[in-house]
Order: structure tokens, then sequence, then C-alpha cells
């Protein structure tokens, strides 16, 4: 689980390290899918036919470094690699919504986040340690 370049490198390690993980969580994973890329990262769509876990992507709508086209090419090609996934967009919620530290904190998005993240690990990693 990672949140912001964290998030990024969650997305990596699913595939980076596919035998070894079993679920994996990035909260607004940025530079995932774009193209091109504002800071030089690389895309990693090319990685998604190397994973295994399933992979929940949580973002905020009005996070203004991460697009909806980006959202739309990263659920395409988990799609089209018939990966499991879920993809979820809180509204009203920018980059960093779940960190209570920063002016993004969103309480509502953070709090219905954290309970879809408790019962993804719940439902992919149960009995599995």
């Amino acid at each position: 689980m990672g949140f912001c370049m964290g998030g990024r490198l969650t997305f990596l390690a699913n595939a980076a390290h596919a035998s070894q993980v079993k679920a994996a969580i990035a909260f607004y994973g940025s530079g995932i899918a774009t193209m091109p890329d504002p800071l030089g990262r690389t895309n990693l769509l090319d990685q998604v036919s190397k994973m295994n876990a399933p992979i929940m992507l949580i973002y905020g709508a009005e996070d203004k470094s991460i697009s909806a086209e980006e959202h739309q090419k990263i659920a395409l090609a988990l799609s089209q690699a018939k990966k499991r996934y879920s993809l979820n967009v809180f509204p009203k919620a920018g980059h960093g919504f779940f960190s209570d530290r920063r002016d993004s904190y969103n309480a509502d998005a953070s709090t219905e986040a954290w309970a879809m993240t408790l019962s993804f690990l719940d439902r992919f990693l149960k009995g599995k340690a």
C-alpha cells in the first residue's frame, strides 16, 4: 500500500514482485500512465501484464496532478490484460485527501476510503499471512 509516489511504487511492486504480492492498494498514485510525464517518470502500463495480485486504486476527482484521462488509461490497460482491479474516484477530494495534516484533507472521503481499504485487505489477505 502506498500514497502519492508510494502509490506509483505499489503499482510497480505488484508487477516486479508478482509472486510475493497478494494485494495492492495505491492511493493517488501519480505518474502511472501520464505521457509525456512532466516529471520525466516512465509510464508503467507496460508492466500490467506481469501483475498477479488484485489492485485497488484510489483517487480524488479534484486532484490537479492526476487527470481523469490517466484514470481511464489505467483502467483500460488493466481491463485489457484481464486483471482484477477497482478504481475509485472520490468527488470533492484532491491529492493527499487522506492526510489530516494537509489542506486537501477530506474527512468523508478518508473515512470511506479507509473502510474500503480494510475490506479489500480482509478479502484478499485473510488467512494468507
